[in-house]
């Protein structure tokens, strides 16, 4: 209840496709002498029907597993008021037995209808709840159970962890992050597919899982070496690398997963050890928390891969259309071996355009903006004017940038602990302060450029911000309210006021009552 006052929705992992010998249900018929169930017994298998099956496989042809099954869902639901379900291991709900793990990945119309069964059983329960499947099965079969509503696991662990390497060959290929470059979901001889599934992201792409190796641990253990200015081995530098990433993974459209502590990159393996130690036999084992990845000393690179993906977070909440249907511009985008990735879409509500150079050397690469006009750097700040044709800009290595076409405040990826250091670089004051909708900001720029201003809570946390784009040099003055920003309802506290020139920072500490 709480989540959802604060608009959280909640979906828990079930795994209902096999149960441990200490299950009632396998108690109940159970063979001592094989030590395994029994072949009469109604819920399991007394051996499992495909090669990944983990202890007792669960008979989901069976009627009294269906009814089981589908009590489960309608009691959490109502009782506990679930948004959904993220299913374990869903292609295991076979119909029939393979040995041979290929034929278990093939299309199978059985398991297709039980899932339609199941998924239209949670939608009559609670209309729109989500049908989450960890299936990685055949694009054939995961085509139909996403066009029947249902959202399909999509790992892309390996290919995101070759960019961030710094590595180009065929699994840096990340192209099938995006449903509608998946050649079955479009096409498959059917014209009318392509338009059926076009506004249906069914896939939850991700970079990390609880199940896959961490990108940092990746990144710091095998990254590219190869420059030795630019080591993606290095913990900045491997951080930094992870920004781009985050930037390239939360534009393109469709839900998306985040791993948790991966935010702020998590780089403890996953064969980790409690005794410090790694064992494939530590695969489950507690792993450390990591508060104070909040709070590592300045310049603290973990703070700015949270901003990072929080930035990108907040451009998806603010402009959700853009990011729901089919708005990847095909012949201006590149998700595929090559280590530039470009990410350009055009929406009613959104042009956007993202690029990443995951190279360990400079590169200039060639980009075509969906229109000509200003554009907004949405991460950096300042503002860059597309010709709507064919354009270079260089980038070095691990640089990204996330460029749209309006001024969307929420964006910024700066580091307080850092700017506060630079504070002498040019003057500014604010008054009155405590601050109110008539106070005025006075700063004076030592020359010309791109300003952009941010306003910060105690926590480091972005409350407002806004690109300003170019000013002379000299005195400027501005009013809070011609800015537009808020101060109502904001928490009374210490509050910092910051501006950028370029990269250069200046630093007021405010009140807010």
């Amino acid at each position: 209840n709480e989540a959802h006052r604060q608009g959280i929705s909640v979906v828990i992992d079930v795994v209902l496709n096999h149960a441990t010998g200490q299950s009632p249900m396998a108690t109940m018929w159970w063979n001592k002498s094989t030590n395994q169930t029994t072949p009469e017994n109604p819920y399991m298998y007394p051996v499992g029907q495909h090669p990944f099956n983990v202890f007792h496989d669960m008979k989901h042809t069976d009627l009294i597993v269906k009814n089981m099954t589908k009590r489960f869902i309608e009691y959490w639901l109502t009782e506990y008021k679930l948004d959904g379900f993220r299913w374990d291991l869903s292609k295991g709900f076979t119909t029939q037995f393979y040995s041979d793990v290929n034929l278990w990945g093939q299309y199978n119309q059985g398991r297709v209808d039980i899932w339609k069964d199941y998924n239209g059983h949670m939608q009559t329960i609670s209309p729109g709840s989500y049908c989450i499947l960890e299936h990685l099965g055949a694009d054939d079969e995961e085509y139909e159970l996403a066009a029947n509503g249902m959202m399909l696991w999509d790992k892309r662990t390996q290919n995101f962890a070759e960019n961030t390497m710094g590595f180009s060959n065929s699994n840096a290929n990340i192209s099938r992050a995006y449903w509608m470059y998946r050649g079955v979901w479009t096409n498959n001889g059917d014209p009318g597919r392509v338009n059926f599934i076009r506004d249906k992201p069914g896939l939850i792409s991700y970079a990390e899982s609880h199940d896959e190796e961490r990108i940092m641990v990746s990144n710091l253990t095998n990254g590219n070496s190869s420059n030795p200015s630019h080591n993606a081995r290095s913990l900045q530098t491997a951080l930094a690398r992870t920004e781009g990433m985050a930037a390239v993974l939360l534009s393109i459209p469709g839900p998306k997963m985040i791993w948790q502590f991966g935010e702020v990159g998590y780089d403890f393996a996953i064969n980790y050890c409690e005794n410090g130690t790694i064992s494939e036999a530590c695969r489950t084992s507690p792993k450390p928390v990591r508060w104070n990845y909040w709070t590592t000393p300045v310049p603290n690179w973990r703070r700015r891969l949270y901003d990072a993906y929080a930035a990108m977070g907040n451009l998806r909440l603010l402009k959700p259309n853009a990011f729901n249907s089919n708005t990847i511009v095909d012949n201006n985008s590149d998700l595929g071996v090559n280590l530039v990735k470009k990410v350009v879409l055009n929406h009613s509500s959104l042009k956007l355009v993202t690029i990443a150079n995951f190279n360990v050397n400079q590169v200039t690469t060639s980009i075509t903006f969906p229109t000509s006009g200003t554009y907004y750097d949405y991460t950096r700040g300042g503002t860059f004017n597309a010709f709507g044709t064919a354009q270079n800009i260089t980038l070095n290595p691990g640089e990204y940038r996330v460029f749209i076409d309006q001024n969307i405040a929420g964006g910024l990826v700066t580091n307080i602990e850092e700017n506060v250091r630079s504070n002498q670089d040019f003057s500014m004051s604010i008054y009155p302060n405590p601050l109110s909708k008539n106070s005025m900001i006075r700063y004076e720029l030592p020359q010309s450029g791109q300003v952009s201003l941010r306003l910060i809570n105690i926590h480091g946390q972005q409350v407002s911000a806004l690109n300003l784009g170019f000013q002379v040099k000299g005195v400027q003055l501005i009013n809070m309210a011609s800015l537009g920003v808020k101060t109502e309802g904001l928490p009374a506290g210490t509050y910092f006021m910051q501006l950028n020139l370029g990269k250069q920072q200046s630093i007021q500490k405010v009140i807010i009552q």
